[in-house]
């Protein structure tokens, strides 16, 4: 993407770039509270604090392999219990961080809107600011994100209706519904991109928008292989994320005309925005 360069689709421009990231406070609260326990421990059970620090990447090794091992026999209402609580820090995260940035680019949004995995809802607060969307169906299959969902909604009591449902986006009738489908985050989950990607384009009117926020692949070889290294113990407790998938390549597989912005080094991977 070139930056400082207005873009356009069908007349509407974008005006996003760098300077719209927000920067969160630096916290570094829990590694120092993670720190002192291993610390506190350690001593309690009389080793020398050195040792006990030295010992603590033995530990997380251990841990990450455990977690690869029983991830498949972990009960699936666990994990979605599990990673929910995680979801919901990581992805409140990650709105404050791209909060100007999702403003400007859901600014046009309109019609009936299809939120796919919307998680606890992170992008209400975007719709509930257009007087063009006439109705949203917010689909997430992870049902212990539900009630964030629902609390975000009676805060924010938007002027169209609702609809919650867990269902996957193979499981919904009917074809050209939506005006605009919004994928924040969710290709990193679905099984398999390209059979969702063909059920996008089925559901969507002719004319219709894609909007699309996913962490993706480093361009790098060593980075790429840092994320494959990472990826079996994040899918697991993320519930299913995968922080290694070449999104783009899919996307750009699709007959759309494409406008996106890359993010660098955002958390677990460089996230591409575009509609």
């Amino acid at each position: 993407s070139t930056w400082g360069k207005m873009k356009s689709l069908d007349g509407e421009n974008f005006a996003i770039d760098n300077s719209l990231i927000v920067s969160p406070p630096s916290d570094n609260r829990p590694v120092i509270a993670f720190c002192s326990c291993v610390v506190l421990v350690g001593c309690v059970r009389g080793l020398q604090p050195a040792l006990v620090l030295a010992l603590a990447p033995i530990a997380f090794f251990t841990t990450f392999l455990v977690v690869i091992f029983i991830g498949n026999s972990i009960s699936k209402k666990f994990m979605d219990f599990s990673s929910g609580i995680l979801l919901r820090h990581v992805l409140k995260k990650l709105d404050h961080k791209f909060s100007r940035v999702r403003t400007e680019l859901l600014k046009g949004i309109k019609g009936n809107v299809l939120d796919v995995g919307c998680g606890s809802g992170e992008y209400f607060k975007y719709y509930a600011k257009s007087t063009q969307i006439t109705s949203l169906v917010a689909m997430e299959p992870n049902i212990c994100l539900h009630p964030s969902m629902k609390q975000k909604l009676n805060d924010l009591s938007p002027a169209f209706p609702v609809e919650i449902t867990p269902k996957f986006i193979e499981d919904l009738p009917g074809n050209g519904v939506f005006d605009a489908v919004v994928l924040g985050n969710v290709l990193c989950e679905i099984p398999n991109v390209p059979q969702a990607l063909k059920h996008v384009n089925r559901l969507l009117k002719r004319g219709g928008r894609v909007y699309f926020s996913e962490h993706v692949i480093y361009d790098g070889y060593l980075p790429r292989r840092l994320q494959d290294l990472i990826n079996p113990i994040w899918v697991v407790v993320s519930g299913g994320c995968n922080c290694n998938r070449d999104t783009m390549a899919r996307i750009r597989e699709q007959p759309w005309q494409v406008i996106h912005w890359r993010f660098e080094s955002q958390l677990i991977g460089p996230f591409e925005v575009g509609v």
